[in-house]
């Protein structure tokens, strides 16, 4: 999917953003559900050399403890690398829910 974002960058008119993933599910039981992710993007900033990549990979657990009630875990792990030094990082994040619907 490719879109195009307003950015603050002087001398740039916009960020062209594509991106790419990928999910896959899998029920263990009927009341257990992992889910795993992988994702790549590019940002181009027009106007400008700076260009990042982004890369994710995650891991999820779903357990529905009954009709109207889930409990929901992810751990999800980030990188992007930019053109110019000092712009590249990494994190680690943790997620967890609980979704109620009816």
């Amino acid at each position: 999917m490719a879109a195009a974002h307003e950015t603050i960058l002087a001398g740039t008119s916009g960020t062209l953003t594509r991106d790419v993933s990928l999910q896959v599910d899998h029920a263990f039981l009927l009341w257990l559900i992992g889910t795993f992710k992988a994702g790549y993007g590019t940002d181009d900033y027009v106007g400008s050399t700076l260009s990042d990549q982004r890369y994710f990979l995650s891991g999820g657990l779903t357990c529905k403890m009954n009709r109207d009630l889930q409990l929901k875990g992810e751990v999800r792990e980030d990188w992007q690398t930019a053109t110019q030094p000092g712009l590249t990082y990494m994190a680690t994040s943790f997620l967890f829910g609980l979704r109620l619907q009816r």
